[in-house]
């Protein structure tokens, strides 16, 4: 026979564990995934310059290229696509070699900044490369028609 007093506490401590676990998972930070327009337009603009460096890591790979611009040397920010996504493309970090000449073409960054969201990147040989599905689906289209 169980004593009523226990199956309470059992109970009550199971409610307290729960609680703990759920104020825990609160407590850390959340990784919040911004949205598309929030940071840039559909408007594109085309760029020319040298990579300075890249963060080849998630959730979007992070192209920074110089550009010169009235004279004047100054850094654009490039985001990509996961490195997921890169990788089933063929595209890994070695592509991004800082020094490379690059002409960039990418989706314009909201207020005047110096940023893009890749479409194609022109490497030196002449090779473009399309890290997002939908527009290689298109130019493949557009090749065939």
């Amino acid at each position: 026979m169980t004593n009523d007093l226990d199956t309470g506490a059992h109970t009550a401590l199971a409610i307290m564990k729960l609680l703990l676990i759920a104020l825990l998972c609160a407590a850390t930070p959340a990784q919040a995934h911004h949205s598309f327009v929030a940071e840039f337009t559909e408007e594109t603009e085309t760029i020319n310059g040298v990579i300075k460096e890249v963060i080849f890591r998630n959730p979007h790979v992070r192209i920074y290229i110089d550009v010169e611009e009235k004279g004047a040397v100054v850094t654009w920010e490039v985001q990509s696509q996961s490195t997921l996504t890169l990788d089933r493309y063929g595209i890994s970090a070695e592509v991004f070699a800082p020094g490379t000449k690059v002409k960039v073409l990418g989706f314009k960054g909201r207020n005047d900044a110096r940023k893009l969201f890749l479409r194609e990147l022109t490497l030196p040989s002449g090779e473009v490369l399309r890290p997002n599905p939908s527009q290689q689906a298109k130019k493949e289209y557009e090749e065939i028609f």
